[in-house]
């Protein structure tokens, strides 16, 4: 039977172990079909995304760094990454949006010892923790991860100045990554 941690089922799958797969599978497609659902609203959609992810997985697990974050970041930035390729109908990103996951990898990163984040969906743990952010860096930040807005449409949808999205959006993310680490006991 294959291991139970995640690292260790990661490294397994390095080495092509099928079993290791399965069972990362099996606990993780519920969290990417989720981000891939709230980004496209097309199930089917959805899932081609799903299947894309796990297909990198398997080919490219050997690029999972567990010091940038959890496995579960890693799932949510690579369904993120591909939904929001999806819905633009181009495989090509901007910049923006490789900085933002860049840094949503780094807010998300479970700090060593944060057993209590083990198997949690960790998008439900962020969404609790952005309810403690302002109204204004809650709705930037939700509408450029889950949305899959750039910083221009932000601000063109909220007719407000690309700076001040800028401003809004990186404060929000000092804020969360300030919470995370309060709410794991450890300073950033």
């Amino acid at each position: 039977m294959a291991a139970s941690n995640p690292i260790q089922l990661i490294q397994n799958i390095v080495a092509k172990d099928v079993k290791s797969f399965e069972q990362f599978y099996d606990t993780y497609s519920g969290l990417s079909m989720t981000m891939a659902m709230r980004i496209l609203r097309d199930s089917t959609r959805a899932e081609e995304v799903v299947q894309d992810v796990f297909l990198e997985i398997w080919n490219k697990a050997a690029q999972y760094q567990s010091k940038r974050g959890a496995p579960e970041a890693w799932i949510i930035v690579l369904t993120r990454s591909r939904a929001i390729d999806k819905l633009r109908g181009s495989k090509n990103k901007d910049q923006k949006t490789v900085a933002l996951e860049e840094t949503l990898e780094s807010v998300l990163h479970i700090p060593q010892g944060g057993a209590a984040f083990a198997g949690m969906d960790v998008r439900l743990h962020v969404s609790g923790l952005m309810e403690k952010l302002s109204n204004e860096q809650r709705t930037a930040l939700e509408m450029a991860y889950f949305d899959g807005m750039t910083q221009t449409e932000i601000a063109q949808t909220l007719a407000l100045p690309l700076g001040t999205v800028k401003t809004r959006l990186r404060d929000g993310m000092q804020r969360l990554k300030a919470l995370l680490y309060q709410h794991e006991g450890n300073q950033p």
